[in-house]
Parts: C-alpha cells; sequence; structure tokens
C-alpha cells in the first residue's frame, strides 16, 4: 500500500467556541487521514476512556473536547514538502 499526503482540517468544539485545526497527515486513504487526524488531536487516551469515539466524530477528556473532520485533501507531492515546511517548521 502506498502512502499519499492528506491536508485535513478538523473542527474543535469546546464550552460552546469552535476553531479549526489543520494537520497534514501520511495514510492510504482519505478515511484513515482523517480517523488519524482525530486521534493526533487527542490528549485523552482511547483506552481509559477519556477520549471515545462518537460516531465520526471524538469526544475528549471525558467531553470536553469534541473533534469532528471538516475537511479532507489529497496533497499533490510537488507540494508536499512545502506545506511541510510551513505547517511542521520543518526548515530543510
Amino acid at each position: 500500500m502506498n502512502l499519499a499526503t492528506y491536508l485535513v482540517t478538523l473542527k474543535i468544539k469546546t464550552n460552546g467556541l469552535e476553531k479549526d485545526s489543520i494537520h497534514l497527515i501520511k495514510a492510504t486513504t482519505k478515511d484513515n487521514a482523517g480517523r488519524a487526524a482525530l486521534v493526533a488531536e487527542c490528549h485523552g487516551v482511547f483506552d481509559d476512556d477519556t477520549a471515545q469515539w462518537d460516531g465520526d466524530s471524538v469526544d475528549d477528556l471525558n467531553g470536553e473536547f469534541n473533534y469532528t473532520v471538516k475537511n479532507t485533501v489529497l496533497v499533490e507531492e510537488k507540494d508536499v514538502a512545502t506545506l511541510e515546511r510551513y505547517l511542521l517548521n520543518r526548515n530543510s
């Protein structure tokens, strides 16, 4: 299986407020990229139920935060290094 790079935008809800978070994820499919971004955003742990799947979203820290995938875009290979440089602070 070949990995592709996806730019995943998550919607984060907490205490009636919303914001977006952007993740650059390598995955085999768009759906896998979305799930990986949700897990990467979590502060809690799925094994001890401080993070739980709620359908297509994640409830984190016992419901203090809720994350959903807002958008997932396949990144062209020629753009990956630039996005890594600016989003991940990888100066190469």
